[in-house]
C-alpha cells in the first residue's frame, strides 16, 4: 500500500497523525454538536417514516371529484 501511494505521490501525507489545535473543551463542543444536530434530523425525520401519514382537509362543500383532485 505504502508502494502505490509513493507512486501517486500521496505517501508523504500522513494521514495517521492529527495535528491537535484544539483543546478539550472545543472536541467536546464538536462531539456535542454534532450528536444534537443528528439527534434533531432523526427526529425530525421520524414522523415520515413512523405513525400516521399526513392527513389531508378539504372543506365540506367539495364534491367526491373535487376532492379527489384536492389529494393528488
Amino acid at each position: 500500500m505504502d508502494s502505490i501511494l509513493d507512486a501517486v505521490g500521496v505517501g508523504k501525507l500522513s494521514f495517521s497523525k492529527t495535528k491537535r489545535d484544539s483543546d478539550v473543551i472545543d472536541r467536546l463542543n464538536h462531539m456535542q454538536t454534532t450528536m444534537l444536530l443528528v439527534m434533531f434530523a432523526v427526529l425530525v425525520t421520524t414522523k415520515q417514516f413512523v405513525g400516521d401519514s399526513i392527513t389531508c382537509w378539504v372543506p365540506a362543500h367539495f364534491t367526491g371529484n373535487q376532492v379527489r383532485a384536492a389529494l393528488f
